[in-house]
């Protein structure tokens, strides 16, 4: 794939040092503004030059994640850390996310997640 395509439909958030000034990033009650935020991890692989470069860890920085390849195609993926189930993607009482199903369906839910046993 030659260009890029948006991660997200619209900008999201991303900021790099989440304990400083907690409250414009971790509110306790996160609102539609915070939807499908980010931390640094997902915008500083865009580029070989970090985008906080230059600038205070703790600046938010709104990008739709510019990325060239875009899961179509995707069985699997690894994770080897846990997840964050207070992300507002996880917490979605409202149905006002960009999720997508497994079969990468246009409905905002989630799918339900694979259970992997090991004998």
């Amino acid at each position: 794939m030659d260009s890029r395509v948006n991660r997200y439909s619209s900008t999201t958030k991303h900021k790099r040092d989440t304990s400083t000034n907690q409250s414009d990033y971790l509110p306790s009650s996160p609102d539609s503004t915070l939807l499908n935020r980010g931390c640094y991890n997902l915008l500083r692989h865009t580029a070989k030059i970090d985008p906080w470069n230059g600038q205070n860890d703790a600046t938010i920085i709104d990008s739709q994640i510019p990325q060239y390849a875009t899961g179509k195609g995707i069985d699997l993926i690894v994770c080897d850390e846990d997840m964050w189930f207070g992300h507002i993607e996880f917490m979605n009482p409202s149905g006002i996310t960009d999720i997508k199903q497994s079969d990468n369906a246009t409905a905002a839910s989630t799918a339900a997640p694979v259970q992997l046993c090991w004998n």
